[in-house]
């Protein structure tokens, strides 16, 4: 096995730096065609998956090493993974936050009372954040709106941005009382749905598969907003399970 392990990190250094040397040097310094994504994201997402191919040989050599450990090895795999593509897209790639889930839930690291303190501890936070906005605090609220050809979607008054808190203040207190069951586990599934639906998004303006981008709120809808939705929605998830 140590034969195969070694294998396993020589084709990973190789694929890294002879990618690096020989295919995506050349490539990202010649202009890239317009993409969906834009052009920095889409140079930053080439690079950084192809080191993460590399990253996963490194795995596979470990677990050739150490079978036993196996399951630890690849949520730690997940976990780094999380981390080089989050510094290498600037956290702009929503596959930070699935590799970083996927090690969390390989670590066990998620019971019951982590997830409800995770997602009511966020859920609390922005419903503050909501009633602030609603009493005139302006703060983050340039961006936390999408906007189309630089005019906002719609315009919230204080009574909607009220009810919104109290959908999230609501939020935070099914995600405590989950752990105790009954009814609540119930409510924990209809916030991983209505999460998991806000990270999906409408396809146009918010979610992973929006297609108006260029604007403040898609940047910070693809670098917080639909990253915490997931977070959410996995720690909804877990709480109803």
């Amino acid at each position: 096995m140590t034969l195969v392990a070694a294998t396993f990190v020589l084709l990973a250094v190789l694929h890294s730096i002879l990618g690096e040397v020989l295919l995506l040097g050349p490539l990202l310094s010649a202009p890239l065609p317009q993409l969906r994504m834009g052009r920095w994201l889409g140079a930053r997402t080439l690079r950084f998956a192809w080191h993460l191919t590399s990253l996963a040989w490194v795995g596979l050599a470990a677990s050739a090493l150490s079978p036993a450990q196996v399951p630890l090895i690849a949520s730690a795999t997940l976990l780094v993974s999380g981390l080089v593509a989050f510094i290498g897209s600037r956290g702009q790639h929503f596959a930070w936050a699935v590799f970083v889930a996927g090690g969390l839930i390989g670590l066990d690291a998620l019971p019951d009372q982590v997830a409800a303190l995770v997602a009511g501890g966020l859920l609390v936070v922005i419903s503050a954040l909501h009633v602030a906005w609603a009493f005139g605090f302006r703060g983050g609220s340039s961006v936390a709106i999408p906007s189309v050809e630089g005019r906002a979607a719609f315009r919230p008054g204080p009574v909607l941005t009220l009810a919104v808190a109290v959908a999230f203040a609501t939020g935070a207190v099914v995600a405590w009382q989950a752990p105790s069951g009954g009814g609540w586990r119930w409510l924990a599934i209809a916030g991983a749905v209505v999460c998991g639906a806000r990270t999906i998004g409408d396809a146009k303006l918010v979610g992973l598969f929006k297609r108006v981008r260029g604007t403040p709120f898609s940047a910070w809808d693809d670098l917080l907003f639909t990253p915490l939705s997931f977070v959410l929605a996995l720690c909804f998830g877990v709480l109803a399970t």
